[in-house]
């Protein structure tokens, strides 16, 4: 019984964390080797989160790991323009406050431990 309400009371805070991110975000990824790109996340809930890189004509989706120390894990699924993207990439997405949010992409097939780009979003109007 001990055990059911530990998992019930983790679901509900996945769920808490995942309403801070509902809606429409935009910014630009910074890679490590310099370049810039553009990013649109729409995030209806941790289930169904679809991702636009208009400026490398690719979008996708992500797909909800886990959560460790607030940072909510995916792994990006590219569905729309593949070979212009990286394939599998493990995303981190932080809350900075309540009109911006982290995120870091990490491809451990390149590196294991460092990121290969980061990006802050803005909270975009309705």
């Amino acid at each position: 019984m001990k055990q059911a309400f530990f998992v019930f009371f983790i679901a509900i805070g996945l769920l808490a964390n995942a309403k801070g991110f509902k809606g429409k975000w935009a910014g630009i990824g910074d890679q490590i080797d310099g370049q810039s790109w553009d990013i649109v996340l729409h995030f209806q809930d941790e289930n169904n989160i679809s991702i636009h890189y208009p400026s490398l004509g690719c979008s996708g989706n992500w797909m909800f790991q886990k959560t460790e120390n607030n940072v909510n894990i995916f792994i990006e699924n590219i569905t729309m323009g593949i070979g212009k993207c990286d394939q599998g990439a493990e995303v981190h997405l932080q809350k900075l406050n309540s009109k911006e949010i982290k995120v870091v992409y990490y491809l451990r097939s390149y590196d294991a431990d460092k990121p290969i780009a980061v990006g802050t979003l803005h909270k975009q109007r309705k």
